[in-house]
């Protein structure tokens, strides 16, 4: 947490400005599966600094993946977080490498997914979103979100 907070450094911010600081809410979430690039993106917006974040894939609830969803730009003031991460598809699933890889494809049968972002601690979730088929609440994999992410119309 240190590390985070020392690039947001008090000489950082002119003496009018204030830290805005509350539990970050996604404002943006997208999630898009490029099969002819053999890749997954995923970017997420947020109305305050986070912990970062973390994408968990499954399409069975025995296997799961959880890859970490970084920083990549944040407001010096706090109002604002965005995170992303890019994961290569590999094709033999012994391969796939978490924050790197993943073994499921753009196809993947039963694929769903959740995004969630944790607090500045890095550690209390404060926001998820969840895409794709299965309701995780049915699998015992100790992840959990209700909150669907909602499709472009």
């Amino acid at each position: 947490m240190l590390l985070f907070l020392a690039c947001a450094s008090p000489a950082a911010l002119s003496p009018q400005d204030s830290l805005v600081l509350h539990t970050p809410q996604f404002t943006d979430v997208s999630v898009s599966c490029d099969a002819d690039a053999a890749k997954w993106h995923f970017t997420a917006e947020t109305d305050s600094w986070t912990g970062n974040g973390q994408v968990i894939l499954s399409a069975d609830g025995n296997y799961v993946e959880a890859h970490s969803l970084r920083s990549k730009a944040a407001d010096a003031n706090g109002a604002w977080d965005q995170l992303s991460l890019d994961l290569s598809i590999m094709a033999d699933w012994r391969n796939a490498s978490p924050g790197s890889s993943t073994a499921f494809n753009c196809l993947t049968p039963g694929l769903s997914g959740i995004l969630r972002v944790f607090e500045v601690d890095g550690s209390t979730e404060a926001d998820c979103r969840a895409f794709a088929e299965t309701s995780w609440s049915r699998w015992n994999t100790g992840y959990s979100c209700d909150i669907p992410l909602e499709e472009p119309s």
